[in-house]
């Protein structure tokens, strides 16, 4: 009995971890395409003053 609830408490802890991996790959996900909506409209303003 005694194996089986540290296991279960492994199992709680590994998805603890996950969950939190998740979260950040989330959170680099946003951050990554806010940068890249951010610079793509910087180079198309630019690209477009260049050639107006």
């Amino acid at each position: 009995f005694i194996t089986q609830s540290q296991e279960g408490r492994g199992i709680c802890k590994c998805r603890k971890v996950v969950d939190e991996l998740g979260l950040t790959k989330k959170l680099i996900f946003f951050v990554v395409l806010l940068i890249k909506k951010y610079t793509q409209e910087n180079i198309y303003y630019r690209w477009h003053s260049y050639t107006m």
